[in-house]
């Protein structure tokens, strides 16, 4: 029985033409199509924020309950509760701490919608690092910390909220540009979708690290209607 000489380019990862979607007027019902899946992922994201918010005020009425129970070193009764509801007075590490945690829900909600937008309207592939998964586990996952980490600069420092805002801007400004020297794949036009797409999230987070941290926490607002 002879070989076949059949040859497959596609197995061939210097014969692979670079994965895009296509464009032009070929493009127009993946487009469509991809438009529609955005907008219903926006439209439930929408639904699902006044839900998630009902949640979060939960959480953080019963964390305070929990926290200032532990500070008296005495278990709320159930009497007690009744009659003084989550009027309890709130620390300032639990303020920074679900601060971190409210404004690191808001970045990935934004960055979400960033992400979607950018994608539709490029039509970069690449999703490997950056995706759905990946920005919600990260960002709700650094948020926090970031509270802590104010948190430790409004008790340690006199000037805190000025030096925690140059510091947060200075390292906003050093990821800004290392991120323009990421080399992502061989394909130039690639790499760039990539680092813009970088970018814009890590100018997101950082925005919101050195700006909405320090005003909502110090929000009455914000406080009584989410603390």
């Amino acid at each position: 029985m002879k070989k076949s000489n059949v040859k497959f380019p596609f197995l061939c990862n210097s014969c692979r033409p670079p994965i895009r979607f296509p464009l032009g007027e070929k493009a127009t019902g993946y487009n469509f199509i991809s438009a529609w899946f955005a907008l219903q992922i926006l439209i439930l994201s929408i639904d699902c924020l006044d839900i998630l918010t009902s949640i979060t005020q939960v959480l953080a009425k019963n964390l305070r309950l929990i926290a200032y129970s532990s500070h008296l070193g005495i278990l709320i009764s159930k009497s007690a509760f009744m009659e003084y509801g989550y009027d309890f007075p709130k620390s300032r590490f639990y303020r920074a701490l679900m601060t971190g945690f409210s404004v690191g829900f808001m970045a990935t909600l934004v960055c979400l919608v960033y992400n979607i937008i950018y994608r539709n309207s490029t039509g970069f592939p690449l999703s490997f690092f950056i995706n759905v998964s990946s920005i919600i586990f990260l960002v709700n996952i650094l948020f926090p910390v970031i509270g802590i980490i104010y948190y430790g600069f409004i008790s340690a420092f006199k000037n805190a909220e000025a030096l925690y805002i140059i510091l947060s801007i200075l390292l906003t400004v050093f990821f800004v540009w290392r991120t323009e020297l990421i080399r992502r794949t061989n394909d130039h036009l690639l790499n760039t979708e990539f680092r813009t797409l970088l970018l814009g999230i890590v100018i997101i987070l950082g925005i919101s690290a050195s700006v909405f941290i320090p005003l909502l926490y110090h929000s009455k607002k914000f406080e009584d209607a989410v603390l």
